[in-house]
């Protein structure tokens, strides 16, 4: 049994401390060093728990608890331990406290790669579970606010699990500062939790108790088993109703988000529509005390504001297509020409510069490059108007990086304005 966490103080946010565990703790049982462990300790799984309390001194407390299922003795175990029932015990616990302290070891590795701060004395902990109840218990519990020990005795008594936090939002004096600090807390949480499964059961492990779906494979791993940190979600066919963001905020912010929840497990799929009728009338209710829009407005707004949106993006759509139709023809019309670019204006040096380098590249490779200039000089002198120096044309040819070059053996003509070079140089990079 293995509990992993990080330090954290009372500003960090319950996303940022989630994530920051989930993924180190996902990744130090990922790739060749983890199939090496699980081969060295004979580990068959993992079993993972995920937990969440807020302390009054430093804040969010999310951490995850871990079931690590190690294989029974080996032949050798056998062997060395005589074939004595106590021994074999212990040397199975003893491998058991290996692979722990293994994974401890991996996990605070990663905590360290991501530029955060753990340590095995504080941020880890694992013992060996010598009940099969306690262990299914101790995984399981959820965010009910046990310490990992051997003794299962209960953690800081100032910890509040997400019910405490939800019932302290929602009782009381709702102007007291204790009341608005729990619902904001309480907002958080609901944030940051959606899709988090409180037990999961590693795809490896999974497979060899014949239970779950099929092995999935990670491509990250190559190919070794890992379990899925987040929840699946229901199939779109099983949904049965849905609630508009801008609503559900506002039934959030008076207190009937927890009303229209018990409506809706009541009267079940059938009774949705109701349940939202009757919350709107609710919020209707609190919307005239505070001098608010009432929930039909609400709501011929948001439909109008998705309209507007639908307008606009219709009409950015039309107006993209228009324009790169007409880049294509003044394209064309600029190849028929003379390869010239369409946009360049009489006494434009630098845009005239860069075309006279550019021609100048092609001769690069050949004897008598220099003899080439005039010819460049004086036909951009007779088309734009503007009479370029050697000098400035040898500058403009020796400025362009390699991956204009590339840009100019594909597409030939096409001469690119200082804003396009910089943009398509910042994407070589």
């Amino acid at each position: 049994m293995v509990a992993l966490t990080a330090y954290h103080g009372k500003s960090t946010s319950l996303a940022a401390l989630k994530t920051l565990i989930q993924q180190a703790s996902s990744k130090s049982r990922k790739g060749r060093a983890w199939r090496d462990a699980c081969r060295e300790y004979g580990i068959l799984g993992v079993v993972v728990g995920q937990e969440v309390e807020l302390g009054e001194k430093h804040g969010w407390h999310y951490h995850q608890h871990l079931a690590v299922v190690i294989d029974g003795p080996t032949d050798a175990e056998y062997e060395a331990s005589e074939y004595d029932d106590a021994r074999l015990e212990e040397m199975i616990q003893d491998r058991g406290f290996a692979a722990g302290r293994w994974l401890e070891e991996a996990y605070v590795a990663q905590i360290h790669k991501s530029g955060c701060v753990a340590s095995r004395r504080n941020s880890c902990k694992t013992h060996v579970a010598h009940d099969a109840e306690k262990a299914a218990g101790y995984t399981t519990k959820g965010s009910m606010s046990w310490r990992i020990d051997d003794d299962g005795d209960k953690g800081d008594a100032d910890a509040l699990t997400p019910w405490d936090i939800a019932l302290e939002a929602a009782d009381g004096d709702q102007t007291a500062p204790r009341t608005k600090y729990m619902f904001a807390k309480w907002s958080e949480y609901q944030e940051a939790m959606p899709g988090t499964r409180s037990c999961v059961v590693s795809a490896s492990l999974a497979k060899k108790l014949g239970i779950g779906p099929d092995t999935q494979r990670d491509a990250e791993d190559g190919g070794f088993e890992s379990e899925p940190e987040e929840q699946q979600h229901h199939e779109r066919g099983q949904v049965i109703g849905t609630v508009k963001a801008a609503v559900w905020s506002r039934w959030m912010n008076y207190r009937l988000a927890s009303t229209f929840l018990r409506r809706v497990e009541w009267g079940g799929a059938g009774g949705f529509s109701e349940a939202v009728r009757e919350t709107e009338a609710d919020s209707d209710i609190i919307a005239a005390k505070r001098n608010e829009e009432a929930s039909a407005t609400l709501n011929e707004r948001l439909r109008a504001e998705a309209e507007e949106a639908m307008r606009r993006m219709i009409q950015l759509d039309q107006r993209d297509k228009a324009e790169r139709r007409e880049d294509v023809a003044r394209y064309e019309r600029a190849i028929k020409q003379g390869g010239h670019r369409w946009d360049i204006k009489n006494g434009d040096a630098a845009s005239v510069a860069m075309i006279a380098g550019e021609r100048l590249r092609r001769h690069e490779s050949a004897v008598g490059q220099r003899s080439s200039m005039k010819p460049i000089i004086d036909d951009l002198a007779a088309t734009y108007g503007v009479r370029l120096t050697e000098t400035e044309v040898l500058n403009a040819a020796g400025s362009a990086t390699d991956f204009m070059r590339d840009f100019e053996q594909m597409f030939e003509g096409r001469w690119l304005s200082e804003e396009e070079a910089a943009a398509i140089d910042a994407l070589a990079a």
